[in-house]
């Protein structure tokens, strides 16, 4: 039987999208380090779209066949490195990353892949914001004749400028996602994705929250490059001290190509969720997940992201809140040394109460906007710029603010 036909058309680059929804969420950007950092907007607006895409850090050619390395330092300025309204601070930040990659060849029909990058962090002026931030993957993906299996693991350790807490956050972070597809029929197939993620704050004031998720679609393949069938999905959210979350959802998932240049795919259904513990009832809203990605010419490259979801406050004590977003990005390669990327973010949230708490209004409207670009040298250095400006209007005045951050960077592979 010819397994080809249903072949997924989500490509990395939108399997990527969707699987980082959660980490688009404006809180969880800008409040766990408290600036709009480079690592936060590529999981919103780069690498949802595809591992590498637009990245001036991919990692090329080496002298082993398994091992690669290589090195990024990155010069920073930041208008306002805690995102206050009032009483703003301005820092000029230097980084050093260092990637190192063990991995099979991308051809390979099974393919593998163990990641490490160390981020050391030095401020000029907030020298006890000073760290190293720790960054480990590894991925193992399974290829058979009829099923297709993804497995992957990732841990983080983090520290940067807290609004949200004195001082800094320290944050441990884990994530662990299985996918898993099989083909029934020349024109039918099952897929299934579990996950889980976990942030580990150091500061009590903060709340810890681990998510579970699991996802069960069947798909069938439409005339012409449709793939269409229903969904049903269960998440789970341990929320530390606050009424935990369970949530049923159920719709349609879909996948649309057309003409070798666009594809879109995405989820759209209805979400039941229950808090425990708490004095909100049940709250049954819209949830959805579309991405699309688009190649307008051989140069030009366009990447959508559009998503509605609820997350777990891990700043605000007996809230959550609806998250409305758009992610936008485009790059262009005006040659083979140079490029240029630009993108967008929008996000509005909407805070409901799940506990006692009976705080005021907190929703907020986050937009960021980021223009940059990169030239590879004959030595193989890689330059970079980028230039970033985020704001956020916020019911509440406190949690205001306007963010601009210039950064130049080096990066060269071994």
């Amino acid at each position: 039987m010819n397994t080809d036909q249903l072949k997924s058309t989500s490509a990395p680059v939108l399997v990527a999208l969707l699987a980082m929804v959660s980490s688009a969420s404006a809180q969880d950007l800008t409040g766990s380090y408290g600036s709009f950092s480079e690592a936060a907007l590529r999981s919103a607006a780069l690498e949802s779209f595809g591992e590498n895409f637009g990245q001036s850090e991919q990692l090329e050619g080496s002298a082993l066949d398994y091992f690669k390395f290589g090195v990024d330092i990155r010069a920073e300025y930041n208008d306002n490195v805690f995102l206050t309204n009032t009483g703003e601070e301005e820092d000029f930040i230097f980084r050093v990353s260092v990637p190192l990659e063990l991995s099979n060849d991308e051809t390979a029909a099974n393919k593998w892949f163990l990641k490490y990058t160390p981020k050391f962090n030095f401020h000029a002026e907030n020298s006890d914001q000073d760290g190293v931030d720790q960054l480990l993957n590894a991925g193992y993906a399974f290829r058979f004749a009829k099923t297709s299996v993804d497995f992957g693991i990732g841990y983080k350790k983090t520290e940067g400028p807290s609004r949200f807490a004195s001082g800094s956050i320290e944050k441990d972070g884990f994530n662990n996602s299985l996918a898993v597809s099989h083909v029934l029929s020349g024109k039918s197939r099952f897929d299934l994705d579990l996950g889980v993620r976990t942030d580990d704050f150091s500061d009590k004031t903060l709340f810890d929250r681990s998510r579970y998720n699991t996802r069960l679609s069947w798909q069938y393949k439409m005339a012409g490059k449709t793939t269409l069938g229903p969904y049903v999905a269960y998440e789970h959210v341990d929320v530390d001290t606050n009424p935990n979350h369970n949530a049923i959802s159920g719709g349609i998932k879909a996948t649309y190509q057309a003409l070798q240049k666009t594809v879109v795919t995405g989820y759209l259904g209805v979400e039941n969720r229950e808090f425990d513990g708490g004095s909100h009832s049940a709250k049954t809203s819209p949830s959805f997940e579309l991405g699309a990605t688009h190649q307008y010419s051989g140069k030009i490259s366009c990447n959508g992201l559009l998503y509605h979801n609820i997350r777990a406050s891990y700043s605000d004590a007996g809230k959550s809140y609806s998250a409305t977003g758009l992610n936008f990005f485009t790059r262009y390669a005006y040659s083979q040394r140079i490029s240029f990327r630009t993108g967008m973010s929008y996000e509005h949230d909407n805070y409901f109460e799940t506990g006692s708490a009976t705080a005021g209004d907190l929703d907020s409207d986050y937009v960021t906007l980021y223009l940059g670009g990169s030239y590879v040298m004959d030595n193989g250095v890689t330059l970079g710029s980028g230039l970033r400006y985020s704001v956020n209007d916020s019911e509440t005045n406190s949690r205001d603010f306007n963010n601009t951050v210039f950064n130049i960077d080096a990066t060269y592979s071994f």
